[in-house]
């Protein structure tokens, strides 16, 4: 990408001296609605406020309502437009990874209140930017930047995650849809984005293949602010402390070169993954071949092997994915080759920066299973779910990964020796190796 420099300043006044926001908390997010009928207003104290358009005063807008967040702070908005019935609509979403769609009613009829909200990512990774985003023009999805550099495609309609892509292996802030070809949209769609000091630009909707990015350091000392001009190959970035702007041309013909040569990866570690590839269809003693291709299900053995911790949300979110594309209701009959397996595991599991820790891991299994009453945790209770719920161990696999863990001894032999009722501060004692004395 090649660059230009420009100074701009320019001066408004105020058409109205009435502040429309009367928080004691700084604004931080501000956003109009498609139609303009309505202005959302985001404070730091985790609340929206929503302003609505005088019916007679088009440059007047009313206080319609406040609703709070009493969790966690907002890291992202959205006001999108319904493409069949113009009806607006208002995402956010929060630091501990929900999404949430508010109740907008532009004939006041029904509060300002949340409509629906549902876990998008699992904490500590949080949606740090939303767009809105079409593949094939009758289908809007939100474009969601995780903290830990991947991008989800998420259908609004049916509420189900469709597509997940590993983009950089850290967070942006801020994304853009770039339509840079407003004659070709499906072939010449283009995310922007930005990092701390760097601005990039990713082919949609992308596979995560290193071909399919460019990036450039943009401002050193820091980048505040990305945008792009529709339909044309310029983009514009605001330097955090250097007091520059620069235009950037992009390059779309040595991007489409780039996109053209797609060698499949090679390196060590994806000649680590092929053995373990080989060796995960060894675990069932039954079978003594080696395929080509292995069912989808495999892959959480194979991203276990590696050390990664997956939680059934993700399991469940992959299979979603996965059955979708394929048109296939039983992820057991999905068959994937290796480089598939290989594709599948960067985009969704591979980047662990922001994992839970040991404590954490242990933290929410006794939030999940302790009694309310007393606030402990019975061991024999939670034994018999790991044998009975989700994938289903045996007594002899639980004694196993007990054993691996150290929590038997020559006193402590036994699941049933172990207490019947532990606290957090003994649970974490007794899962936590690192912790024992």
């Amino acid at each position: 990408m090649e660059y230009y420099h420009s100074f701009i300043a320019a001066t408004y006044n105020p058409i109205s001296n009435r502040p429309l926001h009367n928080s004691q908390s700084s604004i931080t997010f501000l956003q109009f609605s498609p139609n303009t009928l309505f202005l959302a207003a985001v404070s730091l104290d985790t609340s929206i406020t929503l302003h609505v358009q005088d019916e007679q005063k088009s440059h007047i807008y009313h206080n319609h309502g406040h609703c709070m967040n009493d969790f966690s702070s907002i890291t992202a908005i959205l006001f999108t437009e319904d493409r069949h019935t113009n009806k607006q609509r208002l995402f956010s979403c929060n630091s501990d990874g929900y999404l949430i769609e508010y109740c907008i009613d532009p004939l006041r009829q029904y509060p300002f209140i949340i409509q629906s909200q549902m876990n998008l990512v699992e904490y500590p990774s949080y949606v740090s930017s939303l767009v809105l985003y079409s593949i094939d023009k009758t289908t809007d999805y939100l474009l969601c930047s995780i903290n830990n550099g991947r991008i989800k495609f998420f259908d609004i309609n049916s509420k189900k995650c469709r597509h997940t892509v590993q983009a950089i292996d850290h967070s942006f802030p801020q994304i853009k849809v770039w339509l840079n070809d407003c004659e070709d949209i499906l072939n010449r769609s283009y995310l922007v984005y930005r990092t701390s000091n760097k601005i990039g630009v990713m082919k949609l909707p992308g596979t995560g293949h290193s071909n399919e990015y460019d990036m450039i350091l943009a401002h050193p000392t820091g980048v505040r602010l990305v945008d792009v001009t529709s339909c044309h190959n310029l983009l514009i970035s605001c330097g955090e402390k250097d007091n520059c702007i620069f235009l950037w041309k992009f390059n779309r013909i040595s991007m489409e070169k780039r996109l053209e040569n797609q060698p499949i990866e090679s390196n060590l570690e994806v000649k680590q993954f092929q053995s373990l590839f080989y060796y995960i269809q060894l675990q069932d003693a039954s079978n003594l071949t080696i395929e080509q291709f292995i069912s989808l299900p495999l892959i959480i053995d194979f991203t276990r092997a590696l050390g990664i911790y997956i939680s059934e949300g993700q399991i469940q979110e992959l299979y979603d994915e996965q059955c979708f594309k394929k048109n296939i209701l039983d992820p057991n009959q999905i068959k994937i080759d290796f480089h598939e397996t290989t594709r599948i595991f960067y985009n969704h599991f591979a980047n662990n920066t922001d994992q839970m820790s040991i404590d954490d891991i242990v933290k929410s299994v006794f939030d999940e299973y302790k009694v309310s009453m007393n606030a402990k945790i019975n061991i024999q209770s939670l034994a018999q779910t790991l044998m009975t719920n989700g994938e289903k161990m045996t007594i002899d696999e639980l004694h196993e990964a007990f054993g691996i863990l150290d929590i038997f001894n020559d006193q402590v032999n036994s699941i049933d020796s172990l207490p019947s009722e532990l606290d957090l501060d003994g649970f974490i004692h007794l899962f936590s190796p690192k912790l024992k004395t």
